[in-house]
């Protein structure tokens, strides 16, 4: 029963992190898509 809980806790540890990471990566790739685009607007500019 105790070797149930600490392995579920581990997961449960596991699956908040990787959904954090999951959600940094998300939003910083978004960031760089749109100063890529920005860039790309910038040098039509010209």
């Amino acid at each position: 029963m105790r070797k149930n809980l600490i392995l579920n806790s581990i997961l449960l540890v596991l699956l908040i992190t990787i959904s954090f990471v999951a959600y940094t990566s998300y939003t910083l790739e978004t960031e760089k898509r749109a100063f890529k685009e920005d860039a790309i607007e910038l040098s039509d500019i010209r």
